[in-house]
């Protein structure tokens, strides 16, 4: 959590201003014309209608200006958050008067780039003095990326509303926004399972998959029909499969192809953004082994390499690098495998997403045949995930 405060001294800096509202302008424009009228007539008593309103003009944005004082400003909200996902922002106003009730406070914050989310803001009905209060917004962000909280703007309107007096306070505070996440379906990490234990050399069937043994569940759509446990199915009427953890021991390498043609679409930037949400939940699922080592490849311009032993912190780091990738026709897998650690090539899963049908190891034989012949050793446990393929539903489902 980050906590953003702004003492109301003058040396705190922050812009201030005192504003007629619409309503105050047609007030105005009352005066204006009670006052015309009045030396227009000669009418004492236009002049003392006159004379009322500018004295409820000048009163109100005395009040309006006063209300605002000797208030100190708190926004906690988080550094980073999830796509998609509901976070909390908080504001924290503390009357720092002895007299006076501060009234009608509107706290707020602009999110840029401009999201498509509304300010959050709350608002104080009424603050008692030397006291704080404080309130909690909802806010959700549906695209990753960096974003960046403004200021604070403190405002009211009381007590008429004629005049709005607002002042920013704080300082603006950085807000990532990871990928959306989903959610692997059994199939993908079987078939990622098999590939891995052809590989090796070992049989692939029911018993090779390398599990433990957790219970018995409902059976869901992605599970294999060979999961059934059939005497509970039917003694309960309904299909029961049983369910597995399975044991990760091998490390794992993600490389992600953010490509895009030079005159993307719609559609191109939706598959992109959808290969990067399925690299970040696999990444996720992978930061829950801790024995592993995880290595995440992003062939942009220029490539973005990451890689250590599983951990919250790892986690975070690559979400980050997910969050922050451009889309280019200019990929770079020469350039991102050449800079893969030392021992990459020994015996690790390796999954490649993108965005089109992929074929790396062509690819990269394309550019360095010595490179293409030492991927082609690799190919049986290479795991190619083209996102918009069909098939993806049955591995893949995105929350």
């Amino acid at each position: 959590m980050h906590l953003v405060k702004r003492s109301n001294s003058p040396s705190s800096g922050g812009s201030q201003r005192l504003r007629l509202t619409s309503e105050g302008w047609w007030a105005a424009l009352l005066t204006v014309w009670m006052l015309g009228s009045a030396l227009i007539s000669h009418a004492s008593l236009m002049l003392l209608v006159f004379s009322i309103l500018l004295a409820i003009l000048v009163v109100s944005g005395l009040l309006t200006a006063r209300n605002v004082r000797r208030l100190d400003a708190v926004r906690r909200a988080p550094g980073e958050a999830v796509a998609g996902r509901p976070f909390h922002v908080e504001y924290q106003v503390q009357n720092n008067r002895r007299v006076g009730d501060a009234q009608g406070l509107v706290l707020a914050s602009s999110l840029v780039p401009a999201a498509d989310v509304e300010r959050p803001a709350v608002f104080f009905r009424n603050v008692a003095p030397c006291r704080e209060a404080s309130q909690r917004v909802e806010v959700m962000v549906s695209r990753r990326g960096l974003y960046q909280f403004g200021p604070i703007e403190l405002a009211s309107r009381l007590p008429w509303g004629f005049f709005e007096r607002s002042e920013q306070r704080g300082r603006p505070q950085d807000l990532i926004v990871y990928p959306r996440l989903g959610k692997l379906r059994r199939r993908f990490i079987e078939a990622e399972q098999e590939s891995y234990q052809r590989e090796e050399g070992r049989r692939v069937g029911r018993l090779a998959l390398d599990a433990d043994y957790l219970g018995l569940r409902e059976f869901r759509d992605g599970d294999s029909p060979r999961w059934i446990h059939w005497p509970t199915t039917a003694r309960r009427g309904r299909l029961m499969a049983k369910e597995f953890e399975a044991r990760h021991k091998a490390d794992a390498v993600v490389l992600v192809d953010p490509w895009l043609p030079d005159r993307p679409g719609p559609r191109d930037h939706e598959l992109l953004e959808l290969a990067i949400s399925f690299a970040a939940t696999l990444c996720v699922e992978l930061s829950q082994r801790h024995s592993m080592h995880i290595v995440l490849g992003i062939a942009s311009d220029p490539p973005v390499l990451r890689y250590g032993q599983a951990s919250v912190g790892m986690l975070r780091e690559a979400l980050r690098d997910l969050a922050l990738v451009n889309g280019t026709s200019q990929v770079r897998w020469q350039e991102l495998i050449a800079r893969l650690p030392p021992g990459t090539t020994t015996p690790v899963r390796v999954t490649a997403v993108s965005p089109r049908p992929l074929d790396l190891v062509r690819e990269l034989g394309s550019h360095d045949a010595a490179m293409g012949r030492q991927w082609q050793r690799l190919k049986k446990r290479l795991v190619q995930v083209d996102v918009s393929s069909p098939e993806l539903a049955t591995y893949f489902e995105l929350k």
